[in-house]
């Protein structure tokens, strides 16, 4: 009988648009150019540092596509990219958009219906440092959409601005779950 052991720790995965490195999300030098894809391979416990730029959740029109967060996997924006520390970035000097608006620009009636999703997530997690901007949802939110959570949810330092949906603009917290949702130092402007 073999018996292996691994062990897996967590780690700091790069995103940055401008990235011309080998986009493996290793380094600010090889960092992911797309976020979906850095949240397509945290794993539990791994912390993604996303520089300033725009980004948006599919290159389609596919408005049913957003970004979806993972258990343990935390999220911060409003890095340059030379950071080594969450403490060295500076959100306002850095904006880092999480946009919606895929169609045609400015064009709101083609834009992702919800940003970011988490749905069923048992550990608790943290998004901070964003701007979340012209999520359009004919049915649900634009902005954070939360339901059948357990754990605390931290959103801090965000930006909430041009959102809209039927049940909420900016964030809408479904019945489902057993969870709690600190929103910390965010600002929230014409969320419909």
């Amino acid at each position: 009988l073999l018996f292996v052991c691994g062990k897996y720790s967590a780690a700091t995965i790069y995103v940055n648009s401008s990235s011309s490195g080998l986009n493996n999300g290793l380094s600010w030098n090889n960092a992911y150019i797309n976020l979906q894809e850095a949240l397509s391979n945290a794993i539990f416990g791994d912390q993604i540092w996303v520089a300033s730029g725009t980004y948006k959740a599919t290159v389609s029109n596919d408005r049913t596509i957003s970004f979806v967060m993972k258990n343990g996997v935390n999220l911060y924006g409003g890095f340059s990219g030379n950071e080594t520390s969450i403490s060295q970035r500076n959100i306002n000097s850095n904006p880092t958009n999480l946009s919606g608006d895929i169609g045609a620009l400015g064009d709101n009636s083609d834009n992702t219906n919800t940003l970011i999703r988490l749905t069923s997530i048992s550990s608790g997690l943290t998004v901070d440092g964003f701007r979340i901007i012209s999520g359009r949802a004919s049915s649900g939110t634009g902005g954070i959409a939360l339901n059948n959570n357990t754990g605390i949810i931290n959103i801090n330092n965000c930006f909430f601005f041009n959102n809209s949906g039927t049940v909420g603009g900016a964030i809408f917290l479904a019945y489902q779950g057993n969870y709690t949702v600190n929103v910390n130092n965010c600002d929230f402007v014409s969320n419909i």
